[in-house]
Parts: C-alpha cells; sequence; structure tokens
C-alpha cells in the first residue's frame, strides 16, 4: 500500500474563438491525498484520490474532485 500527495495545475493556454468567445483563460490548481492498493495475485492496482481544488481564477470554478482507477497488468 502507498499513501502520498498528488496536485495538479491546469490552465488554458490559447483564447477561445467562434461566437461568443471572450479572452478569458481559466486556470485551477488543487492538492489532494491519493492511496494506492495493489492486489498481486490478480495483477491489479486499485488507485483513489481526492482533490480539493485551492484557486481558481479567469472564470473557472472551485470545487473537489475524487478519482478512482483501476489498472491491469497483462
Amino acid at each position: 500500500m502507498q499513501v502520498g500527495l498528488v496536485g495538479y495545475y491546469q490552465e488554458q493556454t490559447s483564447k477561445d474563438s467562434g461566437t461568443g468567445a471572450n479572452d478569458l483563460r481559466p486556470r485551477r490548481n488543487a492538492v489532494g491525498v491519493q492511496f494506492d492498493y495493489p492486489i498481486p495475485s490478480h495483477g491489479l492496482f486499485l488507485k483513489f484520490a481526492a482533490y480539493g481544488e485551492t484557486s481558481a481564477s479567469d472564470g473557472a470554478t472551485k470545487g473537489s474532485l475524487l478519482r478512482m482507477t483501476i489498472v491491469k497488468a497483462f
């Protein structure tokens, strides 16, 4: 088993185009924790993470993110 800190940073790198487009380039970042649980007998890894967004600007909204990933080795 493993537990660790995780995070992300997102930023729109180009302007929107088309009808109704604006010049905003939303960005946000988050910090969280991830828990990995291996099941070697089945060649599986279960990964769970929870993030809390710490900032959001230029039209982005703040929120939370829960993620579950299943990895199967062949």
